[in-house]
């Protein structure tokens, strides 16, 4: 079989998440489904986040990199916009607001990649070497 058997996964429809409540009627954010080099950003990338909001915790240091990774540019964004400093603020100054974004990209993308690392470690099987020998 080998390598090649193995099929890409269709990656899921974008996400469109309504922030009426905060921008105004029809307002919505779109998100594209992450991609696994989204879920590890680098050292540097989680230092400044990091530095930026000194409480915020780990994970949602994370968090605020992989939706902004994921964040698809609207129309009437500023040319200026930066994704990860924008949702950074929006997870600091309004929890709410954030809390309803987080869940609904949750919802969109149920894939937790820490999640299945996680996993991956406990299983004997992903982590033994194949036998060399045969009974």
């Amino acid at each position: 079989m080998g390598l090649r058997s193995v099929p890409s996964k269709v990656a899921p429809a974008d996400a469109r998440i309504d922030i009426s409540s905060w921008g105004g009627e029809g307002a919505y954010l779109e998100f594209r489904a992450p991609k696994l080099a989204d879920y590890m950003p680098s050292a540097a990338a989680v230092r400044e986040v990091a530095f930026a909001f000194p409480g915020f915790p780990d994970t949602l240091v994370r968090q605020v990199l992989l939706m902004g990774a994921c964040y698809i540019r609207q129309e009437g964004d500023p040319a200026d916009l930066a994704p990860v400093a924008d949702m950074a603020r929006i997870a600091d100054t309004n929890a709410g607001a954030f809390m309803h974004i987080l869940n609904g990209f949750s919802e969109a993308f149920p894939d937790d990649f820490a999640e299945a690392k996680a996993d991956a470690k406990n299983d004997s099987r992903v982590l033994a070497a194949p036998s060399s020998t045969t009974a």
